[in-house]
């Protein structure tokens, strides 16, 4: 393996983001569709203005331990994220190393490393590598991609809705997924992405809601890689509306203008 590609691939891994969450609904769920299940879930999954935050990404020791939050110190790292709504995202890394930058789109991820004016394009299988792609999980807009059925009988006595989704793309990296939605509210608490076979590939949990921004949204992810065995535990903070948005801000030709940190 060539020195750059290793290099991209420590870059890549780095720059783990999410996309995340907005406010809970209380309402009457009798007779309520699987389309509708994962509407009311969905509204509280990802802010609908333009948005910056910090996060805070640490690999976890042990996979069955995530959800207890046995993080490993010394491989964190933090981000700034300027999201633009569901479709972009902005990274920048401020530690340990700062200067790599992400953009994220729904169909490409480019970046620039640290001291390398160039782009590079992040192909699919790279952006599977590792625990790299929080992002492949968390960006996902599940009601433009997929299509969801109640997977049992409702009998009203579960704490727990549970849809099965199926891809409505062509060329979808994850084809089939298992939502678990949270019957009190609608909250969404975890969703497992499969191969068309029914293999989990990647889990996502969703933790520690609170009110940010007006709304009540998550505040903790658990990304969990079931391929290579590792999670990433992302814990988001200092929340602000992103105002002017220049439109300028989420395109390639961007990341070229910003400097090098001093």
């Amino acid at each position: 393996m060539s020195y750059e590609l290793r290099e991209l691939r420590g870059t890549v891994r780095v720059l783990s983001f999410l996309i995340l969450a907005t406010g809970t609904v209380r309402v009457a769920a009798a007779d309520l569709s699987a389309d509708e299940i994962a509407r009311r879930a969905e509204q509280q999954r990802g802010l609908p203005n333009a948005h910056t935050f910090r996060a805070r990404i640490t690999l976890a020791r042990d996979d069955t331990r995530a959800s207890g939050g046995d993080e490993s110190v010394s491989r964190a790292t933090v981000v700034e994220v300027r999201s633009n709504g569901f479709a972009q995202q902005l990274v920048f890394v401020l530690a340990p190393d700062r200067g790599d930058v992400m953009l994220s789109t729904p169909d490409v991820v480019w970046i620039r490393p640290r001291h390398l004016h160039r782009l590079a394009r992040i192909p699919p299988d790279l952006r599977m590598f590792n625990s790299a792609s929080v992002a492949d999980v968390t960006s996902i807009d599940v009601l433009a991609s997929y299509a969801a059925t109640l997977l049992e009988q409702d009998d009203g006595q579960s704490e727990e809705y549970r849809l099965s989704l199926t891809a409505i793309k062509e060329g979808m990296r994850y084809p089939h997924a298992t939502y678990r939605v949270r019957r009190e509210d609608f909250r969404p608490v975890q969703i497992d992405f499969m191969t068309a076979s029914g293999k989990i590939l990647k889990t996502i949990v969703y933790a520690e809601f609170a009110g940010v921004l007006g709304r009540t949204i998550p505040t903790k992810l658990i990304v969990r890689d079931h391929v290579y065995r590792d999670s990433s535990i992302v814990r988001m903070s200092d929340f602000r509306v992103l105002s002017p948005v220049d439109p300028a801000m989420f395109t390639p030709d961007y990341l070229l203008t910003i400097p090098d940190p001093t």
